[in-house]
């Protein structure tokens, strides 16, 4: 289940947290067709590229995808990451060759 689900609402603009990575915003779900392409002021997409919905997003540092924790399951970052800790998604992890 996703906790973050109905944690936000009102604004769609994404919040910069720390430089973990992890940004929140409203938790609205899909706004349809092209919602990845909406870039946030940090760079990244504002919708999970798994299940395209808002809420609580972890940023990769190397691209703009941007995911829900859970969607990534054991690929997430923990919450509590030390600070300037970077983050990368599996496909940039993969072409790194990190995976």
């Amino acid at each position: 289940a996703d906790a973050d689900a109905g944690a936000a609402a009102g604004s769609s603009e994404s919040v910069a947290g720390s430089s973990s990575g992890w940004v929140g915003g409203a938790a609205g779900g899909s706004s349809g067709e092209g919602s990845a392409t909406v870039v946030e002021e940090d760079g990244n997409f504002d919708t999970c590229a798994v299940c395209d919905g808002g809420g609580l997003l972890v940023c990769c540092e190397a691209c703009p995808q941007a995911y829900h924790a859970a969607c990534l399951g054991e690929e997430a970052p923990p919450e509590e990451e030390e600070e300037g800790q970077a983050w990368f998604c599996p496909p940039c992890k993969a072409q790194l060759g990190m995976a």
